[in-house]
């Protein structure tokens, strides 16, 4: 299981949203979202997401290492500023890692 954490810090004028899909990845293939796309009819594939607006300080947990995702286009001129981080356990069980 991989965790993405992502805070929003500074919000752009228009879309920049994360969306993710309802599409569950294969974790042996690591599917990317165009690989998962075209493992279903596009409109299943297109029409079954949640996506999440953030406002300025709020912050998102999600379990991307298994759904794809991502963000949408960012419209005008203000930059849009996340901090990422990512957490997942060892493959042998014993820690949990944290990196961003």
């Amino acid at each position: 299981i991989l965790f993405s954490f992502v805070l929003m810090i500074g919000k752009p004028i228009g879309g920049g949203n994360l969306r993710i899909y309802n599409q569950r990845i294969n974790p042996e293939q690591r599917q990317t979202i165009e690989q998962a796309r075209y493992s279903k009819t596009d409109d299943l594939f297109m029409n079954d997401y949640v996506e999440i607006n953030l406002d300025s300080g709020d912050l998102v947990i999600a379990d991307t290492g298994m759904h794809p995702h991502e963000v949408t286009k960012v419209v005008g001129s203000k930059i849009r500023w996340t901090m990422c981080s990512f957490m997942a356990q060892s493959k042998a069980g014993h820690a949990v890692y944290c990196w961003g």
